[in-house]
């Protein structure tokens, strides 16, 4: 584990690439267990036919809402139209959910769970882009237009999340400017925070990074 932990690559411009330090909980929970993996449920009796990760919940949403930051910033009146939509699930460890380049069906609304996303350019090389915990929601692109994924979504910490279809996100949003408003100024953080991360893999020594955790 040490060693995985600060080892270093030289490439040949003497570029020095840090491995993946902020994993360090996440593998030494893992270290013994099989590759990460999706492990998704499929959805029957939908209008969306697929896979998706989590299982659900029997369980009212009706107030754990307030678990999640996003959702108790919106208007109420606003937020009452999507109470009804939303359905809680437990989103397990190490599963996706959703990979790179797969369309988004729901948004996640984290209550206790923690996302990470990942952006890899092959099998053997990747790097975390973002950390989304109850401050946010997976799947923001939606909001900006976007029907797929740029990188893949994992689940890095087991917990419970509200999920809402993508089709009544674009609704709701194009219906509330002030929804319109709570959420994109959550994806401007988020992206925000992943040209920090990109900062932070170029520049920051391992002591520095490992601060975060």
């Amino acid at each position: 584990i040490h060693r995985a932990v600060v080892s270093i690559i030289v490439d040949d411009q003497n570029q020095v690439s840090v491995n993946r330090f902020e994993y360090l909980v996440f593998f030494l929970r893992y270290a013994s267990e099989p590759n990460v993996h999706s492990s998704k449920r499929t959805v029957r009796g939908s209008e969306v036919t697929g896979c998706f990760a989590g299982g659900v919940v029997r369980e009212s949403s009706e107030k754990r809402w307030q678990e999640n930051r996003v959702l108790a910033s919106l208007p109420e009146r606003d937020r009452d139209r999507l109470i009804p939509q939303l359905e809680i699930l437990t989103l397990f460890a190490k599963e996706t959910v959703h990979e790179s380049a797969e369309e988004m069906h729901y948004v996640y609304f984290p209550l206790d769970c923690i996302v990470v996303l990942i952006s890899s350019v092959d099998t053997k090389a990747s790097v975390e882009v973002g950390l989304i915990g109850n401050e946010g929601m997976v799947g923001a692109p939606i909001l900006m237009g976007a029907k797929q994924s740029t990188n893949q979504a994992l689940i890095l910490v087991e917990g419970k999340a509200l999920r809402l279809p993508a089709a009544v996100l674009r609704k709701e949003a194009k219906r509330s400017s002030r929804m319109r408003e709570v959420m994109l100024a959550y994806t401007n953080a988020l992206l925000a925070q992943s040209a920090q991360l990109a900062a932070c893999h170029r520049y920051h020594t391992p002591k520095e990074r490992l601060a975060r955790l």
